[in-house]
């Protein structure tokens, strides 16, 4: 398999497009020229083909759907309760949970929805079949220190867009000046540091679902995914204790979307790195 880098240069000449496939690439976690991460390119077919979709409402639409679903059938949803541990029986079978509070939950079938490395942190160590371990061991998470980041933007008014086309505001934006431009943003990811050159994907849910704001408001919201951040700060910083850091990120974003008319900084009502 080849890397992103190579099926750009390889087989698109023109520096828009390069660009744009740069970008999008970036969300693998990974340098462009990472062999075999080029795959990662074949997920856009899926977006040109079936389409960006939310549910009407925002995506806690969906989580709200999911609760009443489940206490439809006699269930109960309970947000706000960490799993400290799985419970398992004799039998080496998941039994329940114990939260972070002490109490605990027995139950036929445990599911865990989540990622193999935090759900092996759930359970004994000892307990993980070998072959797993072994998979496990080998298997690289965020090795690059590379990850994404979104920036939740609230707006007064829809902003005009530099190149003066409006409908673009309903699209799934990539922007980025250039191939060159990302490969120096996850460079400076993988060194811990938070990159001044910010590649992005933008979108504005609120364009196609007003639902998402108040009544009677004439605002928008729109999403901004940064493709190139550290997963871990040098000199053992957390984010945690870097908010200065994270917020002067979301500035630099924030002037990549900037408004045709500088003047027009009133329509920014606030912002939320997450």
């Amino acid at each position: 398999m080849n890397s992103p880098y190579q099926l750009i240069g390889e087989r698109f000449e023109s520096e828009q497009v390069q660009s744009v496939l740069a970008i999008y690439a970036a969300g693998s976690e990974a340098p462009l020229c990472e062999p075999g991460s080029g795959a990662v390119l074949g997920m856009m077919m899926f977006d040109i083909g079936w389409g960006i979709k939310r549910p009407v409402g925002g995506m806690q639409a969906l989580s709200d759907a999911l609760a009443a679903c489940l206490r439809h059938h006699g269930g109960e949803a309970r947000p706000a309760s960490p799993v400290e541990q799985v419970l398992v029986d004799g039998a080496g079978r998941a039994c329940g949970v114990r939260l972070e509070d002490g109490e605990e939950l027995r139950a036929r079938q445990v599911i865990g929805a989540l990622d193999p490395y935090t759900l092996i942190g759930l359970i004994e160590y000892d307990l993980v079949p070998e072959q797993t371990r072994r998979e496990l061991d080998v298997m690289r998470v965020n090795g690059w220190n590379v990850n994404n980041t979104k920036i939740d933007v609230a707006l007064e008014r829809r902003p005009d867009l530099l190149c003066e086309r409006p409908e673009l505001w309903g699209s799934y934006m990539l922007l980025g000046p250039g191939v060159d431009y990302v490969e120096r943003a996850i460079a400076t990811a993988m060194r811990g540091e938070i990159p001044t050159e910010t590649p992005m994907s933008a979108m504005m849910p609120t364009s196609a679902d007003r639902t998402q704001l108040p009544t009677g408001s004439g605002g928008d919201s729109l999403h901004l995914f940064c493709t190139s951040v550290p997963h871990e700060l040098a000199d053992g910083r957390r984010w945690a204790d870097h908010r200065a850091g994270a917020r002067g990120a979301g500035d630099r974003v924030r002037r990549g979307v900037r408004p045709r008319d500088p003047r027009r900084r009133d329509r920014l009502m606030g912002k939320k790195p997450r």
